[in-house]
Order: C-alpha cells, then structure tokens, then sequence
C-alpha cells in the first residue's frame, strides 16, 4: 500500500515475523506520514495477509522468500528512503542497506533480530514469543524457517559491517530478547551516527502510546524535521 507525499525522503516499512499491513505499528506510522506529508510504502509478505494466497507455505524457503519481496516492494520506491523494520523485518533492513546504500538515508530497527540462530537459542524456550511462533506454525516449521535463515543471517565479527547511514535502534527492556542482542548489533556498525535507545516498559511489539510517541520523535530526527514532533 502507497501513500505519496512531498517530503525529501519516503518510509520504508518492513513488517516482523508474519506481520501485515494492519498491525498497529504501520497503522501509526501510516498517520505519521499523512501528518508530515512523507511517502509511505507498507505490504504483506508472502504468506500473510492479503499476500497468503491459497498455495501452503514453503517454510524451508520462507526467509529468502520474504527477503525477495522486500527487494521488490523497496523498487517501487522513488528517491532516497528511511527504512522502519520490527523483530525479523530488521534482518531484512539490514539486508536492503547493504544493498542499496545509495537509496537508504536511515535506519530505524525496532527490536531487531538479525540473527534468527542467535535469537532463538538466547530467548528461553517457554517464552511468550517462542511459544507462539511453535503454535502458530509448529516444532518441525520452526526447523525449516531456522535452516533457510542461516544463509542470511548477520554474523557478527571482528570486521565492522558496511553500513555508514544514520541508524536508530529501538529495543524493549520488557522484550524477551534481551536488549543485549541490540547492542551487540550497534556497536558492530560502521555508522558514525547511530543510537540505541532503551524503552524501559517496552515489550517485544513496542506498541503502547510510550513507545510509538519514541518511535515518532526518533523519526522526525532521522529526517531532520525538528520543533515538529506534535
């Protein structure tokens, strides 16, 4: 879904794990744009939503899957972009970046998970979030959706990774995963100018009228636009 607007730079959303177009987070930002006159492009990945389709779903291919169709969504931008990612959507951003750094201006990636691996094995296994992702899709799907990551996950090392955009990292101190796996990400960038901002009441989703008003001025000081954050 597209919505135009005169600002500089477009928003860029990309949803977390079998996230849609109506979740509160695009909903809000959705407003945000409309309020601020920016561009805003928002979809369902494969699988979900109005993109799920009749045919079953391919767990063993769905990371690059939903990895293609962020590449294909982000070309029907126009223009230099501020891309806004949750959970496993902050893979994918930092996916897009690495590829297009001439058309990405910022990062926002709240409560990302860059490394599915690394996510799961520090999330205890009766937390609220691995809970629902074994229900939602089972043990064995989990299996799949893990195998097919690995080729794309961030791998954090001795080596900075290549991205010099200005970044702004949002992570729930209520987030089952723990705020530590941000940080880690933060500090292996090359970026120069780049936050970790820490929501103390904050959970995994970072939807309550706290966060969202965070991530609103956090947005506004991505693009620049100051004394506007009403």
């Amino acid at each position: 879904m597209m919505l135009s607007g005169r600002r500089e730079h477009g928003i860029f959303y990309i949803p977390g794990f079998m996230g849609d177009m109506t979740d509160k987070k695009p909903e809000f930002l959705n407003k945000f744009c409309k309020e601020h006159d920016f561009s805003f492009l928002r979809y369902d990945p494969t699988y979900v939503a109005k993109s799920a389709g009749s045919d079953p779903i391919e767990y063993k291919l769905i990371i690059s899957t939903w990895i293609d169709d962020a590449l294909e969504m982000f070309n029907l931008t126009r223009g230099s972009q501020i891309i806004v990612s949750h959970s496993l959507g902050g893979l994918i951003a930092l996916h897009l970046a690495l590829k297009h750094p001439e058309r990405v201006t910022a990062l926002m990636l709240l409560g990302p998970v860059y490394n599915l691996h690394e996510a799961v094995t520090t999330t205890p296994t009766d937390s609220k979030l691995m809970e629902g992702a074994s229900q939602h899709i089972g043990y064995f799907n989990i299996l799949k959706l893990l195998r097919d990551a690995k080729q794309h996950n961030i791998q954090l090392g001795s080596s900075l990774i290549n991205i010099n955009c200005r970044v702004t990292i949002i992570h729930g101190e209520k987030d089952e995963i723990p705020y530590e796996f941000s940080e880690k990400l933060f500090k292996a960038l090359a970026s120069t100018e780049k936050t970790l901002t820490l929501i103390e009441s904050g959970s995994h989703f970072l939807e309550d009228d706290y966060c969202l008003e965070a991530i609103k001025v956090a947005l506004l000081d991505l693009a620049q636009i100051h004394g506007k954050s009403s």
